[in-house]
Formats: C-alpha cells, sequence, structure tokens
C-alpha cells in the first residue's frame, strides 16, 4: 500500500515536473514570437535545467530587473551555497 502510493506520488510530480516545462515552452513561444522550428532547435540543443535558467532570466528582465541586479543576486546566492558548504 505504502509502496502503491509513493509510486503515485512520484508518477504525480514527474507529471507535474512536464506540465511546468511546456508551460515554461509555451511562455518562451509566445513571449518571443518563436515558431515551432525554433522551439524544436531550443529542444534539441539545450538542457532542461539551461532553459529553466533561461526562462528565470527572461521573467527577471520583464519585470524590469537590470542585468547588474541579476548579476548580483547571482554572486549571493553562490556566495551563500559556498558558505553553507564550508559551515558543515
Amino acid at each position: 500500500s505504502q509502496d502503491t502510493e509513493k509510486e503515485v506520488t512520484e508518477l504525480d510530480a514527474m507529471k507535474n515536473g512536464l506540465e511546468l516545462q511546456d508551460d515554461m515552452a509555451d511562455f518562451v513561444q509566445r513571449v518571443m514570437g518563436y515558431t515551432d522550428k525554433q522551439m524544436e532547435t531550443i529542444n534539441d540543443t539545450i538542457s532542461i535545467e539551461r532553459f529553466g535558467e533561461g526562462v528565470g532570466y527572461l521573467i527577471m528582465r520583464l519585470n524590469g530587473i537590470s542585468d547588474a541586479d541579476i548579476k548580483l543576486s547571482e554572486q549571493k546566492q553562490r556566495k551563500a551555497i559556498e558558505d553553507s558548504k564550508t559551515s558543515k
């Protein structure tokens, strides 16, 4: 019973992840005006992690966040990760 529930939960998580990927791709295609062929090229050449980073960047830029502020935020995140690793 517990194994079945775990499998259903994992299946739901995978399904939600795939839906999120589709939503991100649809968003990028609409905002950037990319053709289906261009989206196919993106899907064939960029990992989903890298694509997600790009979507995050696009959203930040659309919200008016400057490249300098994005870079500063990334540096702070990297430092926090490094600090957490050294404190262990």
